[in-house]
Formats: structure tokens, C-alpha cells, sequence
């Protein structure tokens, strides 16, 4: 039987030494409660049908971890996991229904272009996005419908449009030099269609408002510790069983996601083992735990020097499952909008399966 998130974690915990306990401390607290409740006879039958145990439902461990440094914070129960969930119909009928139909399928004809024209990659191209978020806000239309019809190949030709994108854009405007790339895969994530596609932005002034927070308070930590606040993250996932590096980029899964199934690279630069990085996480996260609908932003350093210093953050890739397509749950709720993140995944079943697929393939 699998252990428990909590059993797990406290486990690697009680093993780090003197020095990696306290790296982990001046950055992570946690916390734990134990809920009760009483289930009465007459729900006995359908509480061990959808949660099993009564012990562990009428007993129920929670586990609260907090970033000090960023005030990120997730609250695991294996018990959320385990909802019951109002399906609605197939979601291979919902995928494909619109292939042919959408403006997408067509982008040439359908999509508006750039003031600086449109961007050929082999896999896909460039369209202006109709109502901005910036003054440079663009859509990379993937080639394929299906928005998980990915591969190394394809991951590493929409970055390099990416990054064909935002050198454009400062050639246009030398004001704007701090890029982004996020890609919403189906409805759950927010994507408004249905055929693949990811968004690139640049903006100016100051950067988007939480990656400015993480490199503030990233900075600050380095300037206090003396020691790279990223260097020390990926270092407390890897002494607890939640990190390793492979073809030099280094993966964890969050103690602080935004959701389910959060996972973080970090790398140098946007080359090829970065691509074939991303597209077997990815895959595994399709293949191995039926993840349908997810978001992944990728944030690299500003294109231009700026006032700021950036020299001490990596290029961060964050991805999150948005769950099932066929559920009408929503994810996100007021907890995870105004409070702290409520996750029912266990990050040690994401790292092993993660750890044996990509540093054996």
C-alpha cells in the first residue's frame, strides 16, 4: 500500500541532515491538523464506495506548507482526490467536434496578423490575439487540432517561434523587453478553443506582477542567505525525494503547486534538451496519470538589459493539471483565488513515476 503525502514527507524530513534542514526551514513551514467528523450510519455504504476507509474519513490528516519567501502555500488531503464528480458527455466528442470548424483550423485567412507580419515555424504560426492582455499579445497556432498531438520536435519549434516572437517585438518597440509563454490546453485551462495553440506577450515598465514578486523576493533571499534561492529550492525537493536533474534541466514536484500536479523545470536557455524535456513530462503526465487539460508558462529573462537584476533566476517552466475534461467541478475556487492552494495529488507518485520514465528514456 502506498504511503500517505504526509507519512512520506515527514519521513525525509526526519532524515535530512543538520545543514539541509535548515535551508528547508528558512524557506518551507508545515503544518499539520487533524479534522474529525462523524459519518452516520445511513452514508456508511457510499463513504467506503468513493473514500474507503471510515477511519480515514472520520480521522482526516491535512497538511498546510507554506513558502515563507514567496507566501505561496498549498493544503494537501489525499481525501479531495477521491470526490465524487458529475460527468458530462464524452470528451473525445467534445475535443474533435470542432476540428475544421474553428477560425484556428485556418489561421491565414481566419486570425489577424502582427504589425510586424506573421512568424512560420514548421509546426505552426503566428496570429495577432484579437482582444490583447498587452500591446504585444500573440497566439502561436499549432498545425494540429488536437492541442495534445505534441512531440519534442513540435515543443521545440513553438518555442523557437516564441523566441523569434519577442525579438521582433523589441525590434518594433525597444520599450519592450520582458517576454512570456503560456499554452492552455483545452477548456479546463482555459483555452477559448478547442484547436492547439499557446500565447507569447512582452510588456514593458515592470513584468507581470507575480513573476516580479518571485524575483524580488528570490533576490531578496539571495542578498540575506548568500546563496541562490532557486540553487536551494530545487536542493530541498532533491534531499526530500522530489527533485532530480536530467540532460541538465532540474524538475520538482511542488511542495507549494497552484493545483493538482504541479511541476516545475528549471533551465539555462531554450535549447533542445529543454524541448524533449517538456514533451516527456508532459507525455507522461498524458499517458501515465490521463492528464486531458493543463496549463504551462514559461518565463525566460527580459530580452534586453533592464535596471533590474536578473542574472540570479533560471528560465522557470511551471505546469499544472486542470483535471477531467468531462467534469462540471470546477478547480478553482475561492480558497485558491483569496487564500492558499487546496491540492488532493500526492507529489510523491508524480516524482517517482516522473524519475523512472525520463532518466531511463
Amino acid at each position: 500500500m502506498e504511503k500517505s503525502f504526509k507519512d512520506t514527507l515527514f519521513s525525509n524530513i526526519d532524515s535530512l541532515t543538520k545543514e539541509e534542514r535548515g535551508v528547508f526551514e528558512r524557506i518551507y513551514r508545515v503544518n499539520t491538523v487533524t479534522g474529525g467528523l462523524v459519518v452516520p450510519d445511513t452514508m456508511r455504504t457510499w463513504v467506503v464506495r468513493n473514500f474507503g476507509d471510515i477511519n480515514n474519513v472520520e480521522r482526516q490528516e491535512v497538511v498546510k506548507i507554506t513558502n515563507l519567501i514567496t507566501y505561496e502555500g498549498s493544503v494537501f488531503n489525499d481525501l479531495r482526490g477521491k470526490r465524487p464528480e458529475t460527468k458530462i458527455k464524452d470528451e473525445t466528442e467534445l475535443t474533435y467536434e470542432s476540428c475544421g470548424k474553428e477560425p484556428f483550423c485556418d489561421p491565414i485567412t481566419k486570425t489577424p496578423e502582427d504589425v510586424f507580419g506573421r512568424i512560420q515555424g514548421k509546426y505552426c504560426v503566428t496570429a495577432a490575439n484579437i482582444a490583447k492582455i498587452d500591446a504585444f499579445h500573440s497566439l502561436i497556432i499549432f498545425k494540429d487540432h488536437n492541442p495534445l498531438d505534441f512531440s519534442a520536435e513540435k515543443i521545440h519549434d513553438y518555442f523557437e517561434v516564441a523566441d523569434e516572437y519577442f525579438k521582433k517585438v523589441n525590434e518594433h518597440d525597444k520599450s519592450f523587453v520582458y517576454p512570456l509563454f503560456f499554452w492552455n490546453a483545452l477548456w479546463r485551462a482555459g483555452a477559448s478553443l478547442v484547436h492547439g495553440h499557446a500565447q507569447v506577450t512582452v510588456t514593458r515598465d515592470v513584468t507581470y506582477s507575480k513573476i516580479g514578486l518571485l524575483r524580488t523576493r528570490s533576490l531578496w533571499y539571495q542578498e540575506t542567505y548568500k546563496s541562490n534561492y532557486f540553487g536551494d529550492l530545487f536542493g530541498v525537493h532533491k534531499n526530500l525525494g522530489l527533485g532530480f536533474e536530467t540532460q541538465g534541466i532540474k524538475i520538482v514536484t511542488d511542495l507549494c503547486p497552484i493545483k493538482e500536479k504541479g511541476i516545475t523545470l528549471f533551465a539555462k536557455d531554450f535549447n533542445g534538451s529543454l524541448s524533449f524535456t517538456v514533451n516527456n513530462v508532459l507525455r507522461h503526465l498524458v499517458s501515465n496519470f490521463g492528464v486531458r487539460s493543463f496549463n504551462l508558462i514559461a518565463i525566460p529573462p527580459p530580452i534586453a538589459s533592464t535596471y533590474e537584476s536578473w542574472e540570479h533566476m533560471p528560465i522557470i517552466i511551471q505546469i499544472v493539471d486542470r483535471g477531467d475534461l468531462a467534469s462540471r467541478h470546477s478547480d478553482f475556487a475561492s480558497m485558491e483565488l483569496f487564500a492558499q492552494s487546496v491540492v488532493g495529488s500526492n507529489p510523491y507518485t508524480l516524482i517517482n513515476a516522473l524519475k523512472k520514465g525520463l532518466c531511463s528514456s
